[in-house]
């Protein structure tokens, strides 16, 4: 994955599948962002937990109709972004999720 150091909401995120795909979005976006950040992809389930005075309010799964969650799945509602609470997960992996998110804090 491509990532700009300097934007958010996973604008000017891409996802390379291989070696020349890489080169090609890093030439690209260097053309527009100063500093990238290079990381590997880890597709899985998306889960959000909001956390307020240290406490853990809950957990949610997104499921977005898109390649992954980006700036469009995230604002538009065209999108169709499914918002799943509580998220679809086992008992124990959401109480893991509240704890480590707790700990972040």
């Amino acid at each position: 994955m491509i990532k700009p150091n300097d934007e958010g909401s996973s604008i000017g995120v891409k996802i390379c599948k291989n070696f020349n795909l890489l080169k090609k979005q890093t030439e690209k976006s260097i053309q527009n962002y100063e500093n990238l950040i290079f990381e590997t992809y880890i597709p899985g389930q998306e889960i959000q937990v909001a956390v307020m005075a240290g406490k853990s309010l809950g957990a949610i799964e997104l499921k977005p109709r898109r390649k992954f969650y980006d700036y469009k799945a995230k604002y538009r509602k065209s999108a169709k972004t499914l918002h799943i609470m509580p998220a679809h997960i086992s008992k124990k992996k959401y109480n893991e999720v509240l704890k480590i998110s707790e700990k972040s804090q």
